[in-house]
């Protein structure tokens, strides 16, 4: 195909003004499965939304906008029969046990450890970019610092370079 000569509309996907990544995904959660709201999420090798963490080798997608129970307690369970709003964007997350982040880490990549905590060491699923810490005091009464990451949807967009 040959190159545009001239301007070309090209629409954007996900309604997100100024955004280069749609906003919010909205993922299938995994049989058995309980998200909790604002947890580090990720998607599964069958495609289903899972809390994430150090062990597993999903793709982490962004943080949970919503609390999602897929139980048989629950009355749901199986893969697919509940769905999670997931958000991108930069978010504060714990800092892992042992974890060597300062502003020296700018733009690196950091790792998934659990459904809250970032790590500097590497895992199975990147988390996102490091942005920052905030020194304040952590919402889940953690000890501070927390770290700040750009997480962006790496499933869907291959790995953090």
């Amino acid at each position: 195909m040959a190159a545009l000569s001239a301007n070309r509309p090209t629409q954007q996907y996900g309604g997100v003004p100024a955004g280069v990544v749609p906003e919010r995904w909205y993922m299938p959660v995994e049989a058995n499965t309980t998200i909790y709201q604002g947890s580090l999420v990720e998607i599964n090798a069958a495609g289903n939304a899972i809390p994430a963490a150090a062990a597993t080798a999903g793709s982490v997608l962004g943080r949970s906008d919503q609390f999602v129970a897929n139980t048989t307690a629950a009355g749901f369970g199986a893969a697919a029969a509940l769905s999670v709003t997931v958000r991108q964007g930069a978010f504060l997350w714990d800092l892992a046990s042992g974890a060597a982040l300062t502003k020296a880490n700018f733009g690196q990549k950091v790792w998934a450890a659990s459904d809250h905590e970032v790590d500097s060491n590497s895992h199975s699923a990147a988390a996102g970019m490091f942005m920052g810490l905030d020194t304040g005091t952590s919402l889940d009464s953690v000890a501070a610092p927390q770290a700040i990451v750009l997480t962006i949807g790496v499933g869907f967009f291959g790995t953090i370079t």
